[in-house]
């Protein structure tokens, strides 16, 4: 539907002089009849209505979000369900044009997004093979190391240092163990998956905390300032 220009709002209003018959003759609501006869209103004479520096705003939208081709769907879907990368990091991935949220919307139509929990285990297990009743002997149970035998680390035993490990732990977790759907044949295998994980995770995710770089690039920008 074609806007109303405001020189024929105000034009059509000294015509008639009535906001009902004006916003009914131009199909516009009174509220807006009303807008804009209150700004056409002069500084000096509020009688006098002019049109003088009236426009309207622009409804052109800030950022134009650009429609997702089938190539890039694609792209996205594969790198989501092979990576798990979050949708505004997804944005930063070559060849990809559009925003974060529009990214975001086409993971949540394909039932990508997971709803975030406090406790999570791999896909592979049920849970209950980690409670001390269940287990067989003390391997089985799922402890934190570092508080049982710290010194295997190798770090100082201060809070600082802790922090670290536990949020390389939770980013493990989050990222790399809960998504295991398959039990892997022998700790080799764990490991080689773990070390394509970490080289991925450094070398091609881009980060929301380093301007969505990856720490690789971010590492030598800082050696080279």
């Amino acid at each position: 539907m074609k806007r109303i220009e405001v020189k024929e709002i105000i034009y059509s209003f000294k015509e008639s002089n009535s906001i009902t018959k004006t916003s009914r003759d131009l199909g516009i609501s009174r509220p807006t009849v009303y807008r804009w006869i209150k700004r056409a209103k002069s500084v000096h004479n509020r009688l006098h209505l002019t049109t003088r520096g009236l426009r309207r705003r622009s409804t052109r939208p800030k950022t134009i979000n650009y429609k997702i081709s089938v190539l890039e769907a694609e792209k996205l879907i594969k790198i989501r369900s092979r990576k798990h990368v979050a949708a505004r990091e997804l944005a930063y991935v070559d060849g990809v044009s559009a925003s974060w949220r529009t990214i975001h919307r086409l993971l949540k139509n394909k039932n990508l997004i997971t709803k975030q929990v406090q406790y999570r285990r791999p896909k592979f297990q049920n849970g209950h093979a980690m409670r001390p009743r269940n287990t067989k002997s003390l391997g089985y149970l799922q402890m934190d190391t570092k508080h049982v035998t710290p010194e295997l680390g190798g770090l100082p035993f201060t809070v600082f240092e802790y922090a670290v490990i536990e949020r390389s732990f939770r980013t493990d977790q989050d990222e790399f163990y809960y998504w295991l759907e398959n039990r892997p044949e022998h700790i080799g295998q764990l490991n080689q998956w773990i070390q394509e994980f970490i080289n991925s995770y450094n070398t091609w995710r881009p980060h929301q905390a380093l301007d969505y770089k990856t720490p690789f690039e971010f590492v030598k920008l800082y050696q080279k300032s």
